[in-house]
């Protein structure tokens, strides 16, 4: 719990999409309305434009500072362990995928290689700090690989957690 910081993402205009918005609002259910994001490091400098589309389906899309789409989310089911897995998807092919259980939203986020770089777990609350996030909604990342956490993979966990929120 060293509080480290990667950066920062902001949504940039969260009434743009008014009618989801409310639609959003009435049913309580952030997931399914639209979005749009801005990740910056800690200097402040523009890394990345997120788009989180709205709907039932939960995709995302990710673009470089200039406006060049580099990458997309996708999602599948693995039949063999009926667990969901979510892809980010890049040029080059599958950058980073993350599978597990979808009721208890726990995932293993894991490279093009298999190494697993992080564990999330959506709603969870940390031991050491159980007062201070009791009340607090979101997600536990245990970073697995913590030497040079590539910017892709901090969007790719956003666009994740933005899949669970409530």
């Amino acid at each position: 719990m060293a509080g480290e910081s990667y950066g920062k993402i902001e949504e940039e205009s969260p009434f743009k999409h008014r009618n989801s918005f409310l639609l959003a609002a009435v049913m309580s259910y952030g997931a399914i309305r639209p979005a749009e994001y801005k990740m910056t490091d800690n200097d402040g400098n523009l890394l990345y434009r997120i788009e989180k589309k709205g709907g039932f389906t939960w995709r995302g899309y990710v673009q470089h500072a200039e406006g060049d789409y580099v990458a997309y989310t996708e999602i599948s089911k693995n039949k063999a362990t009926a667990q969901r897995i979510y892809r980010y998807v890049e040029k080059e092919g599958c950058r980073w995928s993350a599978e597990g259980d979808e009721m208890v939203a726990h995932f293993k986020v894991k490279d093009a290689d298999g190494r697993i770089w992080a564990v999330i777990k959506n709603g969870a609350v940390p031991l050491e700090a159980a007062e201070r996030f009791s009340d607090i909604q979101g997600s536990i990342v245990e970073w697995k690989i913590r030497e040079e956490i590539p910017h892709s993979l901090l969007a790719f966990v956003f666009l994740l957690q933005t899949r669970y929120q409530m």
